[in-house]
């Protein structure tokens, strides 16, 4: 009974590990690089009420409340002293041109390719009012890369802002400007799929901000800020923040900090982040590229007949169908003949057969006539067992 309770133990501890192990790296907030703790005191309100807290000139415009009492995210709203400028798409913008601008990271605009060439995807943006800034801010959906190349064009002023270059952040900077409309030219090789656009300005960073929610006294709650990307969020339903009355202002200075439990994006687990790997889905951390066209070797197709090269058993010879008569592992299209014997003498998969077949008769042959010899050497030797002590009365 000991040594059940033992095991059972034992197998209870090793669940309990991989669970654990499984569930490292999505602690509530992991999207967010950004994090800060604070504690409601008891004697500031006696009974659940709506606080504010004031998070001075913060950079971070997205936030979340987790509530560390509970163990879940509560609804809050974040106010600011800045009205940002409103962003609207003229033209361009993919699939859905009003996801990049509707402030929604769970919504977004697709860009794709044919697979093969570089694709050139356009945006013109509005921006009312004329405003000043000097970087644009692109958020990406899950599991995809940033473009291969960026150009910035200020229409109002006919100038370029940032000239075809390399991208390898997904905020991108340039000479301070004030206009009311920009042209955003990405060079892409592989689908893009973003979900908002924002500008950053000096006056929208060095903005106050205040965050709204409701909490109960004596308890205490996270603050993750500077969402990186968007990850769905299971909130509580969410009161009425907007009204004034009876809102309490919290006397709190939160210190951010980076979130440990921070998790960038690698979804095929190569070591290269899915914003800069030029193949996201499939794993190749040297990232070769040998026609330099922007997309990795291992997702591209050479031969363009539709199968990628990791897949293809012919990467160098098109080769739709991906025939291989002997399933050797090399197309049909680019095996050596002198690899293909079966192919070339197909009989002698039948001689291999009948070969087979012979040996197996052989031998049962074998087994039939052993079995009577050793019947009759047993029956001999249980006589002269049987006639011994006959024999030893008779002495």
């Amino acid at each position: 009974m000991k040594k059940i309770k033992i095991s059972f133990t034992i197998f209870f501890l090793l669940v309990f590990n991989i669970v654990l192990a499984q569930s490292a790296g999505q602690e509530p907030g992991y999207s967010f690089r950004n994090y800060a703790d604070i504690s409601i005191n008891k004697n500031l309100m006696k009974s659940t009420s709506v606080v504010e807290l004031d998070l001075g000139k913060t950079p971070y415009n997205s936030f979340a409340v987790y509530d560390l009492g509970n163990g879940r995210f509560i609804p809050s709203l974040l106010f600011k002293d800045y009205k940002e400028p409103k962003l609207q798409v003229l033209s361009g913008g993919g699939d859905n041109p009003e996801a990049l601008t509707d402030k929604s990271y769970q919504s977004f605009s697709s860009f794709d390719t044919d697979g093969q060439n570089m694709q050139k995807s356009e945006i013109v943006l509005n921006i009312e009012p004329e405003s000043s800034f000097d970087a644009i801010k692109i958020i990406l959906d899950k599991n995809v890369s940033l473009p291969n190349y960026v150009l910035i064009y200020d229409t109002n002023n006919a100038q370029t802002l940032l000239a075809r270059s390399p991208e390898l952040s997904n905020i991108i900077k340039f000479p301070e400007t004030k206009t009311g409309q920009i042209a955003i030219r990405f060079e892409h090789i592989q689908p893009l799929r973003i979900s908002e656009l924002e500008i950053i300005s000096k006056k929208s960073e060095l903005a106050k901000k205040r965050l709204r929610f409701l909490a109960e006294p004596g308890n205490s709650y996270r603050i993750f800020a500077a969402q990186d990307y968007y990850e769905p969020i299971k909130y509580s339903e969410a009161p009425d923040l907007y009204s004034d009355k009876d809102v309490i202002k919290l006397d709190i200075k939160p210190a951010f900090k980076e979130n440990p439990f921070f998790k960038e994006l690698d979804s095929d687990n190569d070591g290269i982040l899915d914003k800069n790997d030029n193949c996201v889905n499939l794993p190749n951390p040297k990232q070769e590229d040998l026609n330099q066209n922007g997309r990795g070797d291992a997702c591209d197709d050479f031969d363009k007949d539709g199968v990628i090269n990791s897949r293809d058993n012919c990467p160098s010879e098109p080769n739709y169908a991906q025939t291989d008569s002997d399933r050797d592992g090399i197309g049909d299209a680019c095996d050596k003949e002198e690899s293909r014997i079966l192919e070339k003498y197909p009989w002698l998969i039948w001689l291999g057969v009948g070969l087979v077949v012979l040996m197996f008769l052989a031998m049962a042959t074998v087994i039939i006539k052993k079995k009577p010899e050793e019947l009759n050497k047993n029956t001999e030797e249980n006589s002269k067992n049987s006639a011994s002590p006959t024999q030893n009365n008779f002495d």
